[in-house]
Order: structure tokens, then C-alpha cells, then sequence
């Protein structure tokens, strides 16, 4: 490009930020990630932030491990995978730390109770006392959560200079971050939702509501769900609202025996589908597959609890990269039944599995660090025994985690002008 050109265009674009009120010409980077507790969760859904200098040259690369903020994410498995107590876990850690940080939760499959919340949670009975976790069950529409995500949104823009908190995290251009305190909503599940209220004093809003019920044609509700993201999602990333979708998978049934049924979508088994239509593929910003394996079991006597693996495939990572088992792109969860998903013993389980750990569940230790050992079942009874175990993690399994965030090579950002010679 000759030198008068590149003056022309800078000119173009200073005069287009000179008088710039809204912000039109400007880059709007939000590339904040909020740690959920779950290590394994933040690296496998985490990113890679490139950072530069004044000149444009990347100065460094910083991991952002955890939860994007002010996003779509949608948690699907079969019945007993988890779903619902993995979304309570999540969204508890995500506000604890944060003053003006809550929790709204509507349980529209009446599946789940508060004291069993607080239990999964380990929050203090104070954030329900005074609705810092908000529990809502009973009949619910999206009319309903579009109003509350609204009254949400305009009153966090009410207070933005009282309650937006500082962060650790610089944007692309070396900027310091700032972020509204994070608002978790759970919809348990999705796809039960009503497209709107009613009340049953008004006969007409009954008569419309039975009609509704007993249209089976699932693409007025595919539709209606299209227009409640459609219009929601720019609030939540603006405010940062997170929304921890919860869905079921279905059977994907080919009408013809001998033409298999194609795919909903990419990772996601042949006959799997996700209820909603394509919006529930389209909207998310990540798509969390669990599945329960009830056969690989623990027990209290020999692990010191009663429980299970979970396997979480992130089928769609907005963030990173997407896979499945089969790929090699998942992780697993120890569940217990009694206090939910662990994450120590998650780790632990972890580093078994690719060697970091070594020795059986009497006997454990770090592969490089033999003079601390361990016994399993042993871990809740003696705080300064999980202490160390969690220096050794930071020390030994954490590097490792690393390897599962996309870094890139500096030089292989560089544009070769060969291929527009033609």
C-alpha cells in the first residue's frame, strides 16, 4: 500500500472516532474467564489471550482459565449424569467471591430442594436468607426470565460505577479490565420452560395455554426459544450475565432402517439429538456433555465416600478445542453422592490417570515428590494432609493442565503474501 493511501485511511479513521459517542469505531474486548473451582472444567473450556504492544507485536500470552462471562452455556446428559448439581456447583463458586454476585435459579422439573442446595453449594445460609441464591420453582416462562434478565441488566447499567469490580486481566492491547459482578441464572431444564405465563383467573390465557399444550409441533418451541436468546444474549455479555442451560438427549431415530440418521451435531453420537432445534446448537457458547458411569464406583469403605465417574465432553468450546472421548478432548469428575462433584479427588483422579500420581488408593504419592504419601480415604480427615496434597497439584498437575489450552506460535501469525499472488 503506497504511504498517501495509508494517510488517507488513517485520516477516514480518525474522523470516524473523533465525534465516536457510541463507541462504533473502537474494539469492545471482554476476554475475562472467572475461575469455577473445577480445574479441569476452566483449562478444558479456558483460552489463550494474545497480548500487544503499542505497535501491534504480542508481548505475551496469558492463560484465561475458567468460565466466560456473560454467556450461553448449555449443560446436556441423560437422566442421573449430574447436570443439575454440576450447574449449582458452578454458579456458587462463580459469585462467592463477589459482593454484588447472585444466583438465580429456576428448577421448572421440580427435581432438586433448597436444603440439598446448600449442602452441593457449601454456600453459608446467609446467601439464601438474603437472596443471593434465589430458588424458584413452579411454573415459569420465558416471558417470565426475559423480564427478570431485563430488570437485571438496566439496574446493573444503573449502578455501573458503584458495583463494577477491578480485575486481574488485561485486554488484548494491554488495557486493565474492568466487570460487572457475575449473575448466574440456571434453567432446569430449557426445554420444559412455557412460552409465556398465565394466570388461571383469566379463562382466555387458560384456552390459549391448553391449545399450546397440546400442539405437539416442536417448532413453535424451537422458535420462541430463537427469539428469547436472540434478544437476551446481548444483555447477558453487556452485564455479564451467565446462563447455565440445562437439557436432556434424546434419540435420534432414522425413519428409514437402512439410511442412518445424520448428525445433529459434530461430537455428539449418531443417534444423540438436543431438544430444542438448532438454536440449542447455534446459541451456546459451550456445550457440556455428562455422562454418568455408574460402574466405575467408589465406596465408603475403601475410598472414604459413595459415588461415581462422570465423563464431561466439551462437544462445543467457543474458547477452545471442541471434541469428545474418542477424540481424546475429555475429562472426568469424581462425583459423590452425598456432597456432589469433587474437586480435589477429581485432580487426584486426574493424576492417576496420566501417571503425575502413582501408587494404589493406600499408598499414593507424586511421581516426583516420594516423601509425601497418601491414602485416599483418608484425605477429609486431616486438614493439613489435603493442604499439602493441593501444593503438590499447583505444583506437579497444574503444568500439565496447560497443555490443553490453544497457545500459538507467535511466527505462525505471520501473513504470507504469497497467496494473494495470483
Amino acid at each position: 500500500m503506497k504511504k498517501e493511501e495509508t494517510e488517507n485511511k488513517l485520516s477516514l479513521l480518525d474522523a470516524l472516532r473523533e465525534n465516536d459517542k457510541k463507541n462504533l469505531f473502537s474494539t469492545n474486548s471482554n476476554s475475562i474467564f472467572l475461575k469455577t473451582g473445577f480445574h479441569l472444567y476452566d483449562y478444558f473450556f479456558g483460552s489463550v489471550i494474545n497480548i500487544h504492544d503499542k505497535d501491534g507485536n504480542i508481548i505475551k500470552q496469558e492463560p484465561r482459565v475458567g468460565q466466560a462471562i456473560g454467556t450461553l452455556n448449555l449443560i446436556i446428559g441423560n437422566t442421573g449424569s449430574g447436570k443439575t448439581t454440576f450447574a449449582i456447583q458452578l454458579a456458587a463458586n462463580l459469585i462467592r467471591p463477589y459482593e454484588n454476585g447472585q444466583v438465580i435459579h429456576y428448577d421448572c422439573e421440580q427435581r432438586t430442594d433448597l436444603s440439598r442446595i446448600e449442602n452441593i453449594s457449601k454456600l453459608p445460609g446467609n446467601f439464601f436468607y438474603n437472596n443471593r441464591y434465589i430458588f424458584k420453582t413452579g411454573m415459569v416462562g420465558l416471558d417470565i426470565i426475559k423480564e427478570m434478565i431485563v430488570k437485571v441488566y438496566t439496574n446493573k447499567m444503573k449502578l455501573k460505577d458503584q458495583i463494577m469490580v477491578e480485575t486481574e486481566f488485561e485486554d488484548e492491547f494491554g488495557n486493565k479490565m474492568k466487570m460487572f459482578p457475575p449473575t448466574v441464572i440456571i434453567i432446569d431444564s430449557i426445554t420444559s420452560v412455557i412460552e409465556e405465563t398465565f394466570s388461571w383467573e383469566n379463562q382466555k390465557e387458560v384456552s390459549d395455554m391448553e391449545k399450546l399444550q397440546s400442539n405437539t409441533d416442536g417448532a413453535r418451541s424451537a422458535k420462541s426459544l430463537k427469539g428469547f436468546f436472540k434478544d437476551i444474549l446481548p444483555l447477558c455479555k453487556e452485564s455479564n450475565i451467565i446462563i447455565y442451560a440445562i437439557n436432556h438427549i434424546n434419540t435420534n431415530m432414522s425413519m428409514n432402517a437402512f439410511i442412518p440418521v445424520g448428525k445433529q451435531q459434530n461430537y455428539l453420537k449418531q443417534d444423540e439429538s438436543i431438544p430444542g432445534g438448532k438454536t440449542m446448537l447455534y446459541y451456546p457458547f459451550n456445550i457440556i456433555k455428562m455422562i454418568a458411569k455408574p460402574n466405575d464406583d467408589f465406596t465408603e469403605a475403601t475410598h472414604g465416600f459413595n459415588g461415581h465417574i462422570v465423563m464431561v465432553e466439551p462437544i462445543k468450546s467457543s474458547s477452545n478445542q471442541s471434541g469428545n472421548n474418542s477424540k481424546g478432548i475429555a475429562f472426568e469428575l469424581v462425583f459423590s453422592f452425598k456432597d456432589g462433584f469433587d474437586p480435589l479427588r477429581s485432580l487426584i483422579h486426574y493424576g492417576i490417570s496420566k501417571g503425575i500420581i502413582e501408587g494404589n488408593r493406600n499408598r499414593l504419592k507424586f511421581k516426583d515428590s516420594s516423601d509425601f504419601v497418601f491414602a485416599l480415604n483418608k484425605i477429609d480427615a486431616d486438614n493439613e494432609t489435603r493442604r499439602k496434597i493441593w501444593e503438590l497439584i499447583r505444583t506437579y498437575l497444574l503444568p500439565d493442565l496447560k497443555s490443553h489450552l490453544s497457545f500459538v506460535e507467535p511466527t505462525k501469525l505471520k501473513f504470507d503474501p504469497d497467496i494473494m499472488n495470483y
